[in-house]
């Protein structure tokens, strides 16, 4: 990660407790980006564990499941991650919907959502943001699954 590349931000699209996600463009490619803007804490040895830790979690994972770290950079007052931008989160895409997804898109999702959790833990990695989001969805995947195997059983008595 070279973090020389320059990028542009371009609007606001997140805020949590101790980042700020940007939609961005890279200026060199014209591709977009998400720009998570990580607060530094003062610590006496460097940077703050927490903001360590990402940054290695994720320079490690490198997966069709999971959103890769395509760059990252720091300035003043704090450290920017560069990601693959997403025009939409999935939760956003199942409130969206007008009519129930039908049972192999669900199973699909789970699928994909499973692959990337085994993914993670294989590499020793367990994120609380991403744990509850992703359990959140899962939840709501599995629920839906479960009614429509419900549903079947019950047409075919």
């Amino acid at each position: 990660m070279s973090g020389k590349i320059k990028y542009d931000v371009d609007v606001k699209i997140g805020e949590g407790s101790y980042s700020t996600i940007y939609r961005g463009v890279n200026t060199k490619t014209g591709a977009l980006v998400a720009l998570k803007n990580m607060r530094i804490k003062k610590y006496d040895a460097g940077l703050s564990p927490d903001i360590i830790r990402e940054l290695e979690c994720n320079k490690l994972l490198k997966s069709l499941y999971v959103l890769e770290l395509v760059d990252y950079y720091t300035k003043e007052g704090g450290i920017t991650l560069v990601y693959d931008y997403m025009p939409s989160d999935l939760a956003i895409l199942l409130n969206a919907l007008t009519k129930p997804l039908l049972e192999f898109q669900v199973k699909a999702l789970m699928l994909m959502i499973l692959k990337g959790i085994d993914y993670c833990h294989k590499k020793g990695i367990m994120h609380r943001v991403n744990v509850v989001l992703n359990f959140r969805i899962l939840n709501l995947l599995i629920s839906l699954l479960i009614n429509m195997v419900r549903s079947s059983l019950e047409t075919s008595v």
